[in-house]
């Protein structure tokens, strides 16, 4: 079960200047049911609670190109016991923010060449590892760039 809620805007400066956020809030829970048929709720440990996004959009040479920018943040991901990776040896995968660039060419209507930037500051963030991580073997978390 995942319960939660987002919040999304776009303001209009202009007709060339946009800008845009939105933020989610998650309470993701896993159900296990053991062997003697019994039912638990544990917290799905590969998913933030907070994540959002904020950006700016600029049009500009009579709309022919597009620039976006835009800071990408997803939070703390709680691993380890009492969670659904609960062999994960971290407590959790720490959060992350990227900023991240898009330039874009209308060569007609329709047709749009883009040409992109992930994680300009070169940040370094992970991801969670495999559920049955063990650090041994399986690794706990993963280089997310």
């Amino acid at each position: 079960m995942v319960y939660g809620c987002q919040a999304a805007t776009e303001v209009f400066i202009d007709k060339h200047l946009s800008i845009y956020a939105n933020v989610t809030f998650t309470s993701p829970q896993t159900i296990f049911t053991s062997s003697k048929g019994a039912d638990s709720s544990v917290r799905t440990g590969d998913i933030a609670t907070f994540s959002g996004n904020a950006g700016v959009n600029v049009s500009f040479f009579r709309n022919k190109f597009n620039l976006n920018t835009r800071v990408n943040y997803v939070g703390d991901k709680p691993t380890g016991k009492n969670t659904s990776v609960a062999s994960n040896p971290f407590t959790n995968i720490p959060g992350y923010a990227l900023l991240n660039a898009t330039l874009g060419y209308r060569i007609v209507n329709g047709i749009l060449i883009q040409v992109g930037c992930n994680n300009i500051a070169d940040n370094k963030y992970y991801t969670p590892g495999v559920r049955t991580a063990d650090a041994h073997l399986a690794g706990g978390r993963l280089p997310g760039g």
